[in-house]
């Protein structure tokens, strides 16, 4: 997925989940939720075609990352460094 309005449609009034993890990304640039317990807040830009975001995890910093995103049924494969790093498998709710 390349398209910023087409991410937007699908994480509409959703949330993203997995197994330990809920997260709330908002269609203005907001990144809320939790991961095992600890509380996730950041924010994300869409930059030529990849999804970009800094988060903080707990105590801690994320650092900034732009992944490519994925489009399976009701999941989204966020893949880092631009595609070329771990992924992580999101499902819609």
């Amino acid at each position: 997925m390349t398209d910023k309005n087409r991410f937007v449609e699908l994480i509409q009034d959703k949330n993203l989940k997995r197994f330990g993890v809920v997260l709330r990304v908002s269609p203005e640039g907001a990144i809320a939720g939790s991961a095992f317990g600890y509380d996730i807040t950041g924010q994300w830009r869409w930059e030529n075609g990849y999804f970009c975001r800094t988060m903080s995890y707990g105590s801690g910093d994320v650092p900034d990352n732009c992944q490519m995103v994925l489009e399976r049924d009701d999941t989204l494969r966020f893949i880092s460094d631009r595609g070329q790093g771990d992924r992580a498998d999101l499902r819609l709710r």
